[in-house]
């Protein structure tokens, strides 16, 4: 380790927030007053499919925040 660096404990130094997706029902595909463009997993491969959710649902991330992708896969096991 680097002189003059010092082990913290993470969720000292930073928050955790998890997100949630709304209906895709409530998904419109075109910019519109009072919605935010969505941010979903596939959107960090392509640019190509835009989704925008109402701003009121959503939580709105900041420039400074560090977004981490987790996709979970369920599925029945015997």
């Amino acid at each position: 380790m680097k002189a003059g660096w010092k082990i913290e404990q993470l969720g000292d130094i930073c928050d955790f927030e998890g997100g949630s997706q709304p209906p895709k029902s409530e998904f419109i595909y075109e910019p519109k007053d009072g919605y935010v463009r969505f941010l979903q997993i596939r959107d960090f491969g392509s640019d190509k499919s835009h989704v925008h959710s109402e701003i009121k649902k959503n939580r709105l991330c900041q420039s400074d925040d560090i977004l981490i992708g987790r996709q979970e896969h369920l599925s029945a096991r015997s």
